[in-house]
């Protein structure tokens, strides 16, 4: 493999993200299993840093 072959390309330059809202469905609130409530927890932190990058 040569040395530009291992490199990053720009593909599909004029497309764009469209903002969309996202939902988490779950039974309960007082019954939420310490793994979901780290992914929920990560998926707001996620996707609040995303939208704050956003112009």
């Amino acid at each position: 493999m040569t040395r530009s072959a291992s490199r990053l390309r720009k593909a599909l330059d004029d497309w764009a993200t469209v903002e969309t809202d996202v939902y988490a469905v779950y039974p309960s609130r007082r019954h939420v299993v310490a793994k979901l409530r780290a992914f929920l927890d990560f998926l707001v932190a996620e996707f609040n840093s995303v939208s704050q990058r956003q112009p």
